[in-house]
């Protein structure tokens, strides 16, 4: 599906929102993504590029426009655990109070591990959003996030299981709808936290992020535009994504294990992961893997 082009209202500006913390191997992300966003984007003046920086002890040299957040602020009942997805709320709540512009201002959010495939066309309406297709049913905490949301927020809607998915990064957002959202975002962030302790750390904080991130909007009865926006490596390739989403694990970087890959999921609207594995994209990842290993 192609996403519609729509013309911006009165100047508005598109900031391009991307967490980091200061490891040297998220610091390169985040390098590579500027010099793609750069390439597609830097002299488009609707567009402008911000790291949010969540750790700013001994910080990395960051060769792209950055914010650096106040953590200290951080609720003392999550402290001590410090995971740079589930700080994302935090970060952006303080990052809004800091930097407070226009109820339209738009953000787009995205991950350190994506790449400006093409240039960004801009889709109208309140949220839009790529499909969260690492959720999986089968899965325990994945499963009792999927209850929850059923028993609670599935009165709004019609059709749980046919029009509802959850939602995650890219996401195009405006800054009116971020801002009523965000409290509700950390409180349920913590709530999910708190009571799933048994989980590995992937799953009670990064995707209890993203659930509590659908949950609070939904709350807000606001059911956001969904669009395929990435190519999923190595599954192929979307000739209509505007990113390249290239990492295909997370690590445990202490002890090298994985605690999750997407070979293992199949996303939405792709091409089953046991066919034609484009050599483009073999290429690429190898590429992409031989620089981690550089920084590691």
């Amino acid at each position: 599906m192609a996403i519609p082009f729509v013309v911006l209202m009165n100047n508005q500006k598109i900031t391009v929102i991307v967490n980091k913390n200061n490891s040297d191997y998220i610091n390169w992300q985040v390098e590579l993504m500027y010099d793609s966003f750069l390439m597609h984007h830097g002299t488009d003046k609707n567009f402008e590029f911000m790291a949010i920086v969540i750790d700013d002890n001994n910080p990395a040299v960051c060769n792209y426009p950055h914010y650096i957040c106040d953590m200290q602020s951080k609720a003392e009942s999550v402290q001590g655990d410090h995971y740079i997805i589930f700080d994302r709320a935090y970060s952006i709540k303080n990052f809004l109070e800091t930097t407070k512009g226009d109820e339209d201002r738009l953000f787009l959010f995205v991950e350190a591990d994506f790449l400006f495939a093409r240039p960004f066309p801009i889709q109208a309406g309140n949220v839009t959003a790529q499909r969260y297709w690492y959720m999986d049913s089968s899965n325990d905490f994945c499963k009792k996030c999927l209850d929850y949301y059923k028993k609670n927020i599935n009165p709004l809607f019609v059709d749980f299981d046919k029009y509802y998915r959850p939602i995650g990064w890219p996401i195009l957002i405006r800054e009116g709808i971020l801002n009523s959202i965000v409290d509700r975002w950390i409180e349920l962030n913590i709530k999910f936290r708190s009571e799933n302790q048994e989980f590995n750390p992937l799953y009670k904080n990064w995707i209890c992020d993203m659930f509590g991130f659908n949950i609070a909007l939904s709350e807000k009865m606001i059911i956001p535009d969904v669009v395929e926006m990435m190519n999923m490596p190595p599954y192929g390739h979307n000739k209509n994504a505007v990113f390249y989403h290239y990492c295909y694990d997370i690590s445990d970087p202490r002890t090298g294990k994985v605690l999750f890959d997407k070979r293992n999921y199949k996303p939405w609207n792709k091409i089953d992961i046991s066919e034609n594995i484009s050599e483009e994209s073999v290429k690429f990842i190898n590429l992409i893997n031989h620089h981690i290993s550089r920084v590691h």
